[in-house]
């Protein structure tokens, strides 16, 4: 199978779409999804999970359970007079309590942009593991225009609690689009990526109390890319040639390790850009697939080490799902030379041992069981594997398109969320026991919406909804939000 970034682009578009040519929409589309691919936050999948604690009290704190009556002010009783008279009693002074929250402010409407209060003051150092900041730059068609006359009018911040509950934080100019990177909890600034009329994107940070922008990146080229911010601080990035887009042979994306105002150390190269390294749930390690899908390369972040596990079976190949936990690796694999996945027989499910380099064959999949179509884009939630794909079939490909999230565990896929007739695909993040999933439309013909997935309880929260209908607006357009989930650094 060809390594050359062109054929690995082909095969995104042909992963991307469905049956027909590309209308504008689609196109469009198309071009959305692989340039997420390469630049926004999910492209290193992170899982070292963090669980959201003690955000209730916070989301109390601040209004959220305004549905509960207050308690009533005491009111001293009146003395009862033997005697009549005629001097009024003075009417009882309420007693203030200090224990109820401020009364919320609804936010001013945007259209494309979810209702929202006016984020209290202290709202941001009083956030939690679990909240979740989140920029809206909702992007249209207007209506009787075509895909030529999009365009965005408003650029929001936002804080979102675990509840759902939305609190406007800045009003941004529409230009440059910002792009949410990574932000911890509590804290004044957010990494960003900041991206005017079609240029690559610059990397800094936004003051979320000021919305002053700043650029501060490493001394890489324009094709430069941030993939995620580690425990430690230091900062994962990717350098990808200009040569790489013009289909040159792929000599493969170096992936470099970025401590703060210190020049990149190169940690691997990973030969197949267009789905990256993948970081273990403790933040100490990424894999990569070797040229050929015959194995694994596992390398340390502290000292760079790598080491090399083959897969030891000849003539199948194998692609990579995601990590199960700190020391294991889901990967599916097939006969070699078919198209179709079920040409050689039935695929069969490998669970790698990363830290004895062992792999063993958990299960062979049966027709009508879900498989990862799109590989390399599993995420970790406490030992459960969550994955997007479709139920195997006869005639399936790896090109299919994805239908539905997937939760694998013990050798066992349940279904968390399907994409319906609408098509697209999912872009993940785990903290703790939940797992977030923006829907990302492919036809670009809607906006995203992004849902959290409780594992333990089974509860599903939707923390942003697609827009409304509104007045001038004939079709919303996708790219219109990005969010990061406070908690552990990386995804």
């Amino acid at each position: 199978m060809s390594t050359e970034l062109g054929a690995l682009l082909g095969r995104a578009a042909e992963e991307l779409s469905t049956d027909g040519p590309l209308d504008d929409l689609r196109a469009v589309g198309l071009r959305r999804v692989v340039r997420r691919r390469r630049v926004q936050r999910h492209t290193v999948e992170s899982v070292a999970g963090v669980a959201a604690a003690g955000v209730v009290g916070t989301a109390a704190w601040f209004g959220l359970d305004r549905g509960v009556p207050a308690p009533p002010a005491h009111t001293p009783s009146p003395s009862v007079s033997a005697t009549p008279t005629l001097t009024p009693t003075p009417t009882p002074t309420p007693t203030p309590n200090p224990s109820l929250p401020p009364p919320l402010t609804p936010a001013p409407a945007r259209a494309g942009v979810p209702d929202a209060f006016v984020a209290p003051p202290g709202l941001l150092g009083q956030t939690a593991e679990g909240w979740m900041l989140s920029i809206y730059r909702p992007q249209y068609v207007p209506v009787g225009g075509t895909v030529d006359d999009a365009r965005a009018d408003v650029q929001e911040v936002h804080l979102v609690s675990p509840a759902g509950e939305h609190y406007a934080l800045l009003s941004l100019p529409v230009d440059p689009q910002v792009t949410v990177l990574h932000w911890d909890a509590t804290a004044e600034r957010a990494r960003v990526g900041m991206t005017s009329d079609g240029h690559d994107m610059t990397v800094g940070w936004l003051d979320l109390r000021t919305g002053a922008l700043t650029t501060d990146q490493p001394p890489f080229d324009e094709t430069g890319t941030y993939l995620t911010t580690l425990p430690d601080g230091n900062e994962l990035w990717t350098e990808l040639e200009k040569t790489l887009l013009e289909g040159a042979a792929n000599p493969g994306v170096g992936v470099y390790v970025v401590a703060p105002g210190a020049d990149p150390r190169l940690l691997v190269v990973d030969p197949y850009p267009l789905n990256h390294a993948y970081l273990d749930p403790g933040s100490e390690q990424i894999v990569t697939e070797t040229v050929g899908w015959g194995g694994l390369d596992v390398t340390r972040i502290s000292d760079g080490s790598t080491r090399h596990i083959s897969y030891d079976r000849p003539g199948v190949q194998c692609f990579l799902v995601g990590w199960v936990d700190d020391t294991s690796v889901l990967v599916t694999c097939n006969d070699a030379d078919g198209r179709a996945i079920v040409d050689g027989g039935l695929p069969t499910t490998v669970l790698v041992d990363t830290a004895t380099s062992t792999a063993t064959v958990v299960s062979r999949l049966e027709l009508g069981d879900p498989f990862p179509g799109i590989s390399g884009r599993g995420v970790s939630a406490g030992g459960t594997l969550v994955f997007q794909g479709a139920p195997l079939t006869e005639d399936a490909t790896f090109v299919d398109p994805t239908t539905g999230l997937y939760a694998w565990a013990g050798g066992t896929s349940t279904l968390l969320q399907s994409l319906g007739d609408d098509g697209g695909m999912f872009w993940t993040s785990v903290r703790g026991s939940t797992v977030y999933a923006e829907v990302a439309p492919t036809n670009a013909d809607r906006a995203e919406t992004i849902t959290a997935h409780d594992l333990e309880s089974g509860a599903t929260t939707v923390l942003s909804g697609a827009p409304a209908p509104a007045e001038g607006v004939g079709q919303w357009l996708g790219d219109s939000v990005s969010w990061w989930v406070a908690g552990s650094s990386g995804n």
